[in-house]
This record gives C-alpha cells, sequence and structure tokens, in this order.
C-alpha cells in the first residue's frame, strides 16, 4: 500500500492555515549555464526571498503541478505543465538542448503574508527528466535523482584503457 505523505502534508498545511492566508507556488527552472527563470502561478508579479537569502521577482505564468507521492517502488516524479504563450520557457528549454548538464525544477510554496522564506525547507529540487514543447505548453517530468543517465560502473571499459578488451 503506498501513502501519500505529500496529500497528507498538503492537507495539513490547509486545515491549519488561518482563514485568509494564500499559498503562493513557484518553480524556479535552472541550467549552470543559464540564468535561472522564476515563475509564480498567479496573474501578478511576486517578490520573495530565497532560502539563500537572495530577493527576486517571480513573474506570473501559469502551471500546473502534481507533487511526487512515495510509493513502494521508490520512484518518485513531478508532472509539470507551463503555459506556453509568450514562449520564454521553451526558448530556454532549446537553448540547453544536448547540454551535458541537467535541467533543475525547485518548487517553493510561500504565504502570501510571508515572503521572506520559503514554506517548505528545504524546497522541493528535481532533475528535468523529460518535456515536450507544444505551442500550448511545456509540459515535463522531473525525479529527484537522474539515476537512469548514470554510467554504471562509474568507469567506461574502453580497449584504449584496457588493453585486454582486443
Amino acid at each position: 500500500m503506498s501513502i501519500n505523505r505529500y496529500d497528507d502534508a498538503i492537507r495539513e498545511a490547509y486545515s491549519i492555515c488561518p482563514s485568509g492566508e494564500t499559498l503562493v507556488d513557484t518553480l524556479e527552472i535552472r541550467h549552470p549555464d543559464k540564468e535561472s527563470i522564476f515563475i509564480v502561478r498567479d496573474h501578478i508579479e511576486f517578490t520573495a526571498c530565497l532560502e539563500t537569502g537572495q530577493w527576486v521577482d517571480f513573474q506570473p505564468l501559469a502551471f500546473d503541478f502534481k507533487l511526487p507521492k512515495s510509493s513502494d517502488t521508490g520512484a518518485q516524479s513531478l508532472d509539470v505543465a507551463i503555459d506556453n504563450t509568450n514562449n520564454h520557457v521553451a526558448e530556454y528549454l532549446e537553448s540547453v538542448r544536448g547540454s551535458l548538464k541537467s535541467v533543475t525544477l525547485v518548487y517553493r510554496p510561500y504565504l502570501a503574508k510571508d515572503v521572506t522564506k520559503p514554506q517548505m525547507s528545504p524546497p522541493l529540487t528535481l532533475t528535468l527528466t523529460s518535456a515536450l514543447i507544444t505551442t500550448a505548453q511545456v509540459s515535463g517530468r522531473a525525479t529527484y535523482a537522474d539515476i537512469v543517465n548514470k554510467r554504471f560502473p562509474n568507469d567506461y571499459y574502453t580497449p584504449r584503457r584496457f588493453k585486454n578488451l582486443r
């Protein structure tokens, strides 16, 4: 039987949250070779402080997501769909296509009345493993670790390095 801890945690947060308190969902799309994109699931710009102490402006852009579920298999992933009306996210992902470095998604929930820190510590940081870009949206899946693309064993056994393989 699978236990969905994220759903329980979200239900608990909503149940104890004072009335009038609004949860603000934000997403950072990060690649080591480019400046990050910061978006907020809202219609207006949102300024907040990251866990590092840096203040950033999150740009309004519609997106939807499903938080990872706990399961017996250990495989956990975040499914995300981002509106592609301005092509900003699509162009960002296209520009890093073919890079050996991974794209990372960072989910941070904030309370509208407390923008001094994310309400999840540490924020949920996942590696983008697949993406589909259409004219309407950019959708993708991110996981905790990109285990599928890791080399195993850690060394490549090539004839150049290991003469007996010839």
